[in-house]
């Protein structure tokens, strides 16, 4: 039974992500410790928003012209002035947002049930197949890149700790949307840093 928000997650129009220097963004990417252990820092509900609406921003839309949508489902865990949920717009889809990242889990050393918030980036791929045949899953996951790499940068404008993965389950993903081929092509588990982080990925040589 969908929940309503205490203070709803801003959907399609939400608010454009930090713009800082390309320097800056290579130095700080960082996705965090071994066996992503996050912060308990909570995020705060602007932060959730500006990186929602970076991987929700279509790149290179001529390339895409016909696929099918993309969505991010956005699991609140520990973000201040936004009620724990996985959202799908305004409203949650789930009642225990720990116990379904708990499900999504195929390793649980990943930890998303303790990150503050974790993106799916959601896709049909029935249609996927349909429109794109042979090209259906080199498409699929150029697109779902893009959009993922944008979630990556925006995190590391906001000096974020972001930890993409492709090896959740799906099973729970199908349950709460109610798509039979409804998969997560990736994840994206976001928290603030510990001073304990150690993989932090330079891009590009700093000059």
């Amino acid at each position: 039974m969908p929940v309503p928000a205490a203070h709803p997650v801003p959907h399609d129009d939400g608010p454009e992500p930090l713009r800082v220097p390309w320097r800056r963004v290579r130095r700080d990417r960082d996705s965090g410790d071994p066996g992503f252990i996050p912060s308990p820092a909570s995020l705060d509900r602007d932060q959730l928003a500006r990186l929602g609406s970076a991987a929700r921003t279509t790149s290179f839309p001529g390339m895409w012209g016909g696929a099918p949508a993309l969505s991010v489902l956005t699991a609140a865990v520990n973000v201040r002035g936004v009620a724990d949920g996985l959202y799908d717009g305004t409203t949650s889809l789930v009642g225990d947002v720990r116990a379904f990242l708990r499900r999504c889990q195929l390793a649980q050393s990943t930890n998303a049930h303790l990150a503050p918030a974790t993106f799916f980036v959601t896709t049909d791929a029935d249609e996927w197949r349909r429109e794109r045949g042979d090209r259906a899953y080199v498409d699929l996951h150029l697109r779902a890149g893009a959009a993922t790499t944008r979630l990556l940068v925006a995190a590391s404008a906001e000096g974020l700790v972001a930890r993409v993965h492709n090896g959740f389950l799906t099973q729970p993903i199908r349950d709460v949307t109610g798509g039979p081929s409804r998969i997560a092509v990736f994840a994206v588990m976001v928290a603030r840093k510990r001073a304990s982080a150690r993989y932090r990925i330079q891009v590009g040589a700093d000059r």
